[in-house]
């Protein structure tokens, strides 16, 4: 499976999407799942929800 595919799937299981990308990169940025997850998770919406 792709990267994108690993994303888009990682998406619809409720992540956001900035944590679907990071998440589905993870082993390759050597971080942990749930590190990655927390580490993205302000992104998603926007920067203080502004979007």
């Amino acid at each position: 499976m792709s990267r994108s595919e690993q994303a888009f799937n990682y998406f619809l299981d409720g992540n956001n999407c900035a944590q679907s990308v990071i998440i589905s990169f993870a082993d390759v940025l050597k971080v942990e799942k749930e590190v990655a997850l927390r580490m993205a998770a302000g992104f998603g919406g926007g920067m203080g929800r502004m979007q």
